[in-house]
């Protein structure tokens, strides 16, 4: 691994050269899938879009009797950008929908699907995102940048209801990032005084779902679903006494999102030099102020969930494969996770979107290990259904929405790419050629033949100025994440 903490602005200049030199391998990567669109679409009657779909055509041809190299291959392919982005009508004939979290994929991939079922989108981003690749989406209507939540909260939830009102937003569906959960909660209780409609919890709910002990005591007591034991430590005196009278195995972990040592894993009982050796290492000493969670270690494989949720109901669902850092998706058929989803949602009669990881033992038993009520990437895995918009907002959707048997596995291209590169440099595991070339058989979960200009932007034009703001800075960092859209910084979240 690259030694992070002395090299920020080495590994930064190398990776935006690399950021640099592929422009032309995403130029082709949006050729063949605008191709792929128009390839789709002349299967069928062409009763809109013909003279745009000719000129696409003719770029084509061009390219390939010019053979003129990089411009040629710049120019035509923006030609074709251009010719296919005007040869559908999306134009929305729905109410507008306010989405937050513009920088994240998954946050476009929510305005698109409003999108393609009719909605108009409003999409916002935090002002140090102001550059989101997301915000040059044929989806988006409308972008703002707002102050970040956790600087001012008040002023957040102002801004926003400014821009509610402003653009007549009937819906405020918050894609949320790790730290804003509760913000956001905040937030649609004044947008709806405001008759914007939020599908989001209450500040109290989500601030029970989002703490690991509390939203174990939660389900256990109210709910009577199958959670590991858990007790909560606020003192290093607490967990030295608890060590010395645990029976089984856990699993020590921080209650606040901990990008340090979230994956630590560190296991009790153990002995009492052992455990002095790591509390001594955690930069922020257990406290009152910031208490930890003594969780049972289950073993078994590990699943993460998402669900959209509408007044007790299961709108949709999708279940994966989990690890400590997902990166790529595909649904699962779990029946008795699905079977623990329903027994929540029909015990809470909550409405808003919602994860869970699991760990489904050696029995077959799910146990629920902790909570994030926001919106995950795994949602991805529903990019082939256009309707999953209607999943979110329709009022009267019945049915549960679930991924086609055969959806391909979801994956973001260049986090795939720079595993082909030295990890010692960039920090992102490493994979053959063989193995990502497997990998590429999925789904690449921003590149879209309808809405091309994203991919290019997110990878190339947000990418690389979150990458030159951290060589400027010199700040250690891990690597940028294209997924989430940002760069993984230490200390950050």
């Amino acid at each position: 691994m690259a030694e992070i903490h002395t090299l920020p602005r080495t590994r930064a200049a190398l990776t935006l050269f690399v950021l640099l030199v592929t422009i032309p391998v995403s130029l082709f990567l949006v050729l063949c899938s605008v191709t792929s669109g128009i390839l789709n679409s002349v299967r069928k009657p062409l009763t809109t879009g013909v003279i745009p779909q000719l000129v696409f055509c003719v770029g084509v041809a061009s390219l390939t009797y010019l053979n003129s190299g990089v411009c040629a291959s710049v120019f035509f392919t923006g030609l074709s950008v251009v010719a296919f982005y005007f040869s559908k009508d999306r134009t929305p004939t729905k109410a507008t929908v306010m989405v937050t979290g513009g920088k994240m994929s998954k946050s476009l991939h929510f305005a698109r699907w409003f999108w393609k079922c009719g909605y108009r989108v409003v999409l916002v981003e935090t002002s140090d995102f102001w550059c989101s690749g997301s915000r040059f989406s044929r989806a988006v209507s409308a972008f703002y940048t707002v102050t970040p939540p956790t600087l001012n909260r008040q002023a957040y939830i102002s801004e926003l209801s400014s821009i509610a009102q402003k653009e007549s937003a009937k819906y405020f569906v918050p894609v949320s990032s790790a730290l804003d959960s509760v913000n956001d909660s905040y937030a649609k209780t004044a947008l709806e005084k405001l008759g914007c409609v939020g599908l989001h919890f209450s500040p109290e709910i989500t601030e029970i779902l989002d703490q690991k002990h509390s939203f174990s005591k939660f389900v256990e007591e109210k709910l009577s679903l199958r959670v590991p034991r858990s007790y909560k430590v606020e003192s290093n005196s607490e967990v030295h006494s608890l060590n010395e009278s645990l029976e089984g195995e856990f699993i020590l972990k921080n209650l606040a999102y901990d990008q340090i040592h979230r994956l630590d894993m560190f296991k009790l009982p153990c002995s009492k030099q052992e455990l002095e050796q790591y509390l001594s290492s955690l930069e922020t000493p257990i406290s009152k102020e910031h208490p930890w969670q003594v969780q049972e270690f289950i073993k078994g494989t590990e699943y993460a969930a998402f669900a959209v949720l509408r007044e007790g109901n299961i709108r949709a669902i999708v279940v994966s494969e989990s690890s400590s850092s997902q990166l790529n998706y595909s649904h699962k058929q779990v029946p008795q996770i699905e079977d623990w989803l329903e027994g929540f949602a029909k015990g809470t009669k909550l409405t808003g979107q919602v994860s869970f990881d699991f760990i489904v033992d050696s029995s077959q038993t799910a146990y629920c290990i902790e909570c994030n009520p926001r919106v995950h990437s795994q949602c991805s895995v529903f990019l082939d259904k256009e309707e999953f918009g209607e999943a979110v907002l329709g009022e009267h959707w019945e049915s549960t929405l679930k991924p086609s048997k055969n959806s391909p596995e979801t994956y973001w291209f260049y986090n795939e790419f720079f595993k082909l590169l030295p990890n010692w440099v960039f920090n992102y595991g490493s994979k053959s050629l063989k193995e990502v070339a497997t990998t590429l058989k999925g789904k690449e979960a921003i590149l879209e033949s309808e809405d091309p200009l994203p991919f290019l932007m997110m990878n190339h034009f947000q990418a690389f100025l979150l990458v030159l703001s951290t060589f400027v800075r010199g700040r250690p960092w891990k690597k940028i994440d294209f997924c989430i859209g940002k760069v993984v910084e230490l200390n950050s979240h």
